[in-house]
């Protein structure tokens, strides 16, 4: 199950990236260099997010729900940060919609996360 949620993920993260390039080249205002950064840090989040899943993988019901819980945590955390440098960083060209693209992002992982997270501990009992 772990290289189906792995493999998945990959298959995202690519589509993602290959959208972005077209929507870079039809939009050449979107910093297609802060979308592509951003959906690597999604991609390695989720990953974590699943490692954290492992480890309380079997103990309760209460463990996994604590665990998707911290990774989602971690993941709005660690999103809110890199967007507020990526706005820190940028003031002067701000791209606002490469901004909600990122947050887009965010929540587009977090449904992929909780959704196929779910799906395997389903399947588990």
């Amino acid at each position: 199950m772990k290289k189906i949620f792995v493999l998945s993920h990959l298959l995202v993260a690519a589509a993602i990236a290959i959208a972005i390039f077209f929507i870079h080249g039809k939009f050449p205002l979107f910093d297609a260099k802060a979308l592509w950064i951003g959906n690597i840090i999604l991609f390695g989040l989720s990953l974590l997010s699943l490692r954290m899943i492992k480890t309380s993988e079997g103990k309760s019901a209460q463990g996994f729900v604590n665990g998707v819980y911290a990774s989602s945590l971690l993941k709005i955390v660690i999103c809110s940060i890199s967007i507020l440098l990526y706005v820190l960083l940028n003031k002067q060209g701000l791209h606002k919609p490469t901004v909600f693209s990122l947050l887009g992002l965010y929540f587009f992982y977090t449904m992929l996360d909780g959704t196929m997270l779910s799906n395997m501990n389903k399947r588990k009992k």
